[in-house]
């Protein structure tokens, strides 16, 4: 049967509603450690200096990482049309460009325990001017990737004839502003890590996509993609939770290091302050509008012709 004008039942909503979704925190994953993040308070700040001494001498702490302890490449842009130099690490090293920024990592036998340690982390930040406007910060006069020379990360501008709306009945200006949002899950980001005897890791992640996650995780650590096995769980996931590169790295990593199952689990302020941001669009728009002599109307397509007006162009 075609599903053109026919109902299609979801098959998925019984379960959700019922005995609910299987989620990362339901998987069973016996003597995993928990990662837990100390995270930038400042949206832009030169790191001075990190003192984790504390934090490792704290009940129940098996490792405490930072960047410069990591070792890893630093992630490249995700889609090929970004500048190349806006890279970002693993865990933050020199610099720190939003607030909630990963700097260090403590990793200990329980998620209490290793929020506790993250508390006696200290870390030494020289505030930077920060840009918060995305207009502002076209401007480009302080830079998040000084090497970058810019903090426009791609631009898509089609060639216009500066005289194209000239001669038109009506052109209409507007400056559209849609705000700042910020995704609330159900489910906060998290994912669990195993590595296997034969070398293999398995990693449980609330993701829509699970085959982009092991490719990315396969080029951060310089490992064969073929050697990450990935589970999605049931559940909805989009936007925020696309690719975890960073913290599911975060997770994998300390396998490396010898701890074989990790958890990684954001508090709902946590991810508040790491999360994405979505929006914060601002745009100028233009519309040209041409009245039409009914003649000229006549030999328009349908589609071309608004309440009796051509549609010159909107950019």
């Amino acid at each position: 049967m075609s599903i053109l004008g026919n109902r299609v039942l979801r098959k998925e909503d019984a379960k959700f509603l019922t005995v609910g979704g299987t989620y990362v925190d339901d998987t069973a994953v016996p003597g995993a450690a928990w990662v837990a993040y100390v995270r930038s308070p400042f949206a832009h700040a030169r790191i001075t200096g990190v003192s984790v001494d504390a934090a490792r001498q704290a009940p129940g702490v098996l490792d405490v990482v930072t960047g410069a302890d990591l070792g890893l490449a630093p992630i490249p842009p995700g889609i090929p049309i970004i500048n190349a130099a806006m890279v970002r690490p693993v865990l933050a090293q020199d610099v720190v460009r939003f607030v909630g920024e990963a700097v260090v990592a403590v990793i200990a036998e329980s998620r209490a325990e290793a929020a506790d340690a993250a508390e006696l982390v200290e870390v030494d930040y020289d505030p930077l001017p920060a840009v918060v406007d995305p207009r502002a910060a076209a401007e480009s006069e302080t830079l998040l990737f000084p090497e970058a020379g810019t903090n426009v990360a791609f631009e898509m501008a089609p060639e216009l004839d500066p005289g194209f709306f000239e001669g038109c009945d009506v052109v209409v200006h507007q400056s559209v502003v849609n705000q700042r949002l910020a995704p609330c899950p159900l489910e906060v980001r998290s994912a669990a890590a195993s590595w296997g005897d034969d070398g293999r890791v398995t990693l449980w992640v609330s993701s829509q996509a699970p085959f982009g996650v092991r490719a990315s995780l396969a080029a951060l650590l310089g490992g064969d993609f073929r050697q990450a096995e990935i589970e999605e769980l049931g559940v909805a996931a989009f936007g925020d939770k696309d690719i975890r590169g960073l913290d599911i790295a975060m997770n994998d990593a300390a396998g490396m290091g010898g701890i074989e199952r990790v958890g990684d689990f954001d508090a709902n302020f946590e991810l508040t302050l790491g999360a994405d941001r979505g929006r914060t669009d601002q745009a100028i728009e233009r519309l040209a509008l041409e009245q039409l002599h009914d003649e000229e109307r006549a030999t328009l397509p349908f589609t071309d012709v608004v309440d009796g007006a051509d549609v010159r162009v909107i950019e």
